[in-house]
């Protein structure tokens, strides 16, 4: 009895069980941002205003932001992954600021549509900015922060699960500071920049720790089964 083709299924078996049961080393995947901008608690949002001001203006309103990510071209499932946010504030302005020591900047669950979002959805998408799940949050001192400060957000597990739901679309999230005093009874901000320097699309971005995708097996099993056939051929 030939053995060959038996012994070839159990190498290729050996291949799928070690990339599914032992772990493929994660591929590191940045996505840079597509679109940001901010909403008022009011509802104003201006669709060309790219900014991703958040926080409170004294005697005005509260402010909350967004973030919105193009994945229309799939990468492997994310098993780990953080936002990385970066502080712009004009010369000779205060970017960032609070009358407390310690402020927490929280990202979000976007139920809304992205085009909604982006184009103009009012004062419900303010709500939803911050209403929805929790996937990570920044906590420290507004008042230390300076142009150029990178804020790291680490994701839970329900950002990783929606990244990964939101495979083959675009993918948006709503950032909002948490520890705000009562709407526009302080000034307490971050990121607040101005034109006609907006934000470019590589200050905000995702760094994704990514598996490739079974398919990579299931090819090289199928290349080990060729070569085997090739050279039990050859030796006939």
């Amino acid at each position: 009895m030939n053995r060959s083709p038996m012994r070839l299924w159990i190498v290729m078996g050996l291949v799928l069980a070690a990339g599914t049961g032992l772990g493929l080393q994660a591929d590191i995947v940045t996505i840079n941002m597509s679109d940001s901008g901010w909403y008022g608690r009011s509802g104003i949002h201006t669709p060309t205003n790219r900014n991703y001001f958040a926080g409170n203006i004294l005697n005005v309103q509260d402010y909350r932001n967004f973030f919105v990510f193009d994945f229309t071209s799939p990468i492997g499932p994310v098993v780990s992954g953080t936002l990385w946010v970066t502080h712009r504030q004009p010369v000779g302005l205060q970017g960032a600021q609070s009358p407390d020591p310690s402020e927490t900047y929280g990202i979000f669950e976007v139920t809304s549509p992205v085009g909604t979002v982006t184009g103009g959805g009012g004062a419900p998408v303010f709500t939803d900015l911050g209403d929805g799940t929790m996937y990570g949050s920044w906590t420290g001192d507004f008042n230390l922060l300076v142009d150029g400060s990178l804020l790291a957000i680490p994701l839970n597990a329900a950002g990783l699960a929606a990244i990964n739901a939101a495979m083959g679309g675009l993918w948006a999230v709503g950032g909002t500071v948490t520890t705000l005093q009562a709407p526009g009874t302080a000034n307490e901000w971050i990121f607040y920049g101005l034109p006609p320097a907006p934000p470019s699309d590589a200050d905000v971005w995702l760094q994704l720790d990514s598996i490739p995708e079974p398919g990579t097996l299931l090819l090289l099993g199928s290349a080990l089964l060729g070569v085997g056939l090739w050279r039990r051929r050859s030796r006939a």
